[in-house]
């Protein structure tokens, strides 16, 4: 036995051993940190009385309002009477409920009076056109969804709740109400046969319910005095991730064509 390659290896292992904790403490992951978010850049309380005990300051940040409760929705705001009109105005109108700067702006995009309106939370993330909201890999998918509907893509309008994708990849809840009443109206607008609404964040927006449960039923969109037939099913980019619900989403869209 070589007695010397043997204690080389030993201390090979504890060198090792020795880095891995060095990077261990120097990551910080020994420390304890708090479940609850907080603000990085945040000057830390002076610890006396009137700010309470230390356990009081560090307590979870108070949950977000409610979307009836937020004040900066301009619930009376005049939205354009034209298609045409309508689109200038997100193009130069920057609102509460586009996180502009985070991610490149995608306007809703399509033909009028189309045979499908597609709506989707905001655009994927990863996008090789700045005009297009959905990734290569999820557009294909998209493409082929649409194909076994028989429906083509240039008779598709699609259209983001939100036209820029924030940093967080998520929509502030507060945000729903105005979000809703843009999306309505350009609905409205664009006066499509039938809707599809991809993901859960623009079904809550827009219908006030959860994916799972809209998904088991006919939506219906209102369009000023009229009313389009939707539904509600799993964003693309979920299916690409997660190919075994490809079955599930064929139903949903059965059900959009009445064949289910």
């Amino acid at each position: 036995m070589n007695f010397s390659e043997t204690a080389q290896k030993s201390e090979d292992i504890e060198a090792l051993a020795d880095s891995l904790q060095k990077w261990w403490k120097d990551a910080g992951v020994d420390v304890d940190y708090l479940d609850a978010p907080s603000a990085l850049w945040e000057a830390p309380l002076p610890a006396n009385p009137e700010n309470g005990s230390q356990s009081e300051r560090l307590s979870p940040a108070p949950a977000p309002q409610s979307p009836e409760t937020v004040a900066e929705v301009p619930a009376n705001e005049n939205l354009p009477d034209s298609l045409e009109a309508f689109l200038q105005w997100l193009r130069d109108t920057p609102t509460v409920g586009d996180q502009r700067g985070n991610s490149g702006t995608v306007l809703p995009y399509g033909p009028t009076n189309p045979d499908l309106m597609i709506v989707v939370a905001m655009p994927d993330q990863g996008g090789s056109d700045p005009a297009k909201i959905f990734n290569p890999s999820t557009e294909q998918l998209v493409k082929n969804m649409l194909r076994a509907i028989e429906i083509s893509t240039e008779s598709v309008f699609f259209a983001p709740l939100s036209l820029s994708r924030p940093v967080e990849g998520r929509i502030d809840h507060g945000l729903y109400p105005v979000l809703k009443r843009r999306m309505l109206k350009l609905c409205e607008l664009v006066n499509p046969k039938k809707v599809i609404l991809f993901g859960d964040s623009v079904t809550r927006a827009l219908c006030n319910e959860e994916l799972l449960q809209a998904r088991k039923k006919k939506l219906f969109i209102n369009q000023g005095s009229s009313q389009t037939e939707a539904i509600a099913t799993f964003h693309p980019g979920i299916l690409v991730e997660r190919p075994e619900i490809k079955a599930e989403a064929w139903q949903d869209l059965q059900r959009l064509l009445g064949t289910d």
